[in-house]
């Protein structure tokens, strides 16, 4: 009797993930044909319906289907939901930078799960809250910037497709827990969050004292050039930048206001 071929590394992650009760079903790994969508189409009759933590059935579509990508429903049923800034040169759309913008003007986005996807655009997992009612509309969002919610599904790591992009953790959530996403965010989206006050401690959209200023506005404020920045920063004698995105940097405002009035006290 011969033994059992070993389950794909792809059905060895979705069991897994199974296992720590996180539902999945499978979508296909190939790519887009002109005219024809392929890549990340559910392979079960009712898509993100199916999905499931049942070990035996996860382990036959995988069987079936070894190079499948992991689906995963997002809200209730996995305990978050997800932000999605893409990448699509063909459409213009670039979510990274227009997220880093936002950041900018609201407020950091706080450490969560967080995936990369295959075009390089993330995937940051927020706490589900029901009382938000949070589905895939992405209210006054840019247009490069999805969010899948109630009724939505995300394709996970380590899946990948027929030409070998793959998704991969930044924060896997081995690691990480979904934390509550910003009160400004919410807002955007148009959730309920916008008909309740804000909890102590969470920044609303006008009243933000924490959020990123750009190198110009850093420049004007403590009145140095680039370089003496950078030597001083390096040395630890600035704020170091903090990276929102792999080409865009900025600062704390908090922690150049902090390094502004140490500098007053000790003149």
């Amino acid at each position: 009797m011969n033994a059992p071929q070993p389950l794909s590394t792809a059905g060895q992650a979705a069991l897994a993930l199974a296992r720590n009760r996180w539902p999945v079903f499978p979508c296909d790994h190939h790519l887009d044909l002109p005219g024809q969508r392929r890549c990340k189409v559910p392979l079960t009759l009712h898509g993100h319906k199916d999905a499931t933590t049942d070990p035996i059935l996860v382990e036959t579509w995988w069987r079936q289907y070894p190079d499948a990508l992991i689906g995963v429903p997002t809200g209730a049923r996995i305990g978050a939901w997800v932000l999605d800034p893409d990448l699509d040169p063909d459409k213009r759309l670039d979510g990274l930078e227009d997220l880093a913008r936002l950041q900018g003007q609201f407020g950091l986005l706080p450490l969560t799960v967080e995936a990369k996807t295959p075009r390089g655009g993330r995937h940051f997992y927020f706490r589900w809250d029901a009382a938000q009612s949070i589905t895939n509309r992405s209210g006054q969002l840019p247009a490069s910037i999805n969010v899948r919610g109630e009724g939505g599904y995300v394709i996970v790591a380590p899946s990948k497709r027929e030409d070998g992009a793959g998704y991969t953790w930044t924060n896997p959530p081995e690691l990480f827990t979904p934390v509550e996403a910003p009160y400004w965010l919410l807002k955007l989206i148009g959730t309920r969050a916008e008909r309740t006050p804000p909890s102590s401690g969470v920044q609303t959209m006008p009243e933000v004292s924490d959020r990123l200023l750009r190198l110009g506005e850093v420049k004007k404020l403590v009145g140095l050039s680039t370089s003496t920045i950078e030597r001083q920063y390096r040395k630890g004698a600035f704020p170091k930048p903090v990276k929102v995105t792999h080409w865009t940097n900025g600062w704390r405002a908090s922690e150049i206001e902090a390094w502004i009035a140490s500098r007053k006290h000790v003149a």
